[in-house]
Formats: structure tokens, sequence, C-alpha cells
């Protein structure tokens, strides 16, 4: 019988196999991690909707002060969010791999995803950067296809 992960050492194992795309994963090690993103993301998104709503109100009510904090906690939000995606990206990569290969699989399908992933991303900026009002119906027929 394999030994379970506790909590707290899926947390530094996720980030001591900073890396690690080789070995194995078990369940408890991935969902914990998930908790542990979830932990981290969820006052980022209880800020965000915060902003929002200060930025709403600020403009309805014409509170100059109001919509500037809301802004101001809208881009703290915005700066944290990528920080954390971009810190933890390739670690969950590779702990993906290794879940992949703990259920007899190969990592070919989480790094075909992320890449289609990241393509995407960079293929929709694009466009909107090329025809920001899609006013163009080539633009919404490649979005579409995508």
């Amino acid at each position: 019988m394999t030994q379970k992960i506790s909590f707290g050492r899926a947390f530094k194992l996720f980030w001591r196999n900073y890396v690690n795309f080789t070995g194995r994963s078990r369940r408890s090690e991935y969902w914990y991690m998930i908790i542990w993103h979830l932990i981290f993301m969820v006052p980022a998104i209880v800020i965000g909707v915060i902003s929002i709503f200060l930025i709403i109100m600020g403009i309805v009510t014409e509170a100059e002060a109001m919509t500037a904090v809301g802004i101001v906690l809208l881009l703290l939000m915005i700066g944290y969010g990528l920080l954390y995606g971009i810190a933890t990206f390739i670690p969950n990569l590779a702990l993906q791999v290794r879940r992949f290969h703990d259920t007899d699989r190969t990592m070919f399908i989480p790094i075909l995803a992320s890449a289609l992933g990241i393509t995407f991303y960079i293929f929709v900026n694009t466009i909107n950067l090329m025809d920001p009002n899609f006013e163009n119906v080539s633009s919404w027929v490649l979005l579409s296809f995508m």
C-alpha cells in the first residue's frame, strides 16, 4: 500500500518538485494542491468583486475617490493573479505530468493542452489587437474556428 500524502506535505512536494517531470504523483497530492490554489486565489477573487463593485458605485455616484480605489484594487488583484499564475505554471504542469504517469499515461496530453492554451491565448489577443471591435467578418470566422 502506498503512503498517503498529507495536506501540508503536498504543498512542500509541489515546490520541491518544481521541474520534476519524472516519477508519479498520487491523487491526494494532486487534489490537495488544487485546494491550496483555491486558498491562495479566493481572496484575490473576493477583492476583484469588491473592486468592480467600488468602480461601479463610484461611477454611479460620481465619487472619483471610490472609483480610483476600485481601480487600484482591481490592478492589484490582476497583478497578484498574474504573478501567482506565472510562478505556478511550471510546477502545475510537472504535477499534471506526474499524475498522468501514475495513471500509466504519457506526458504528451498535459504538455499538448498547455501548448494549445498558450497558442490560443496569443492568437485571440493578436486578433483583438488587429480588430478590437470585431468589425471584420474574418475575425469572427477565425475565432469560431479556434
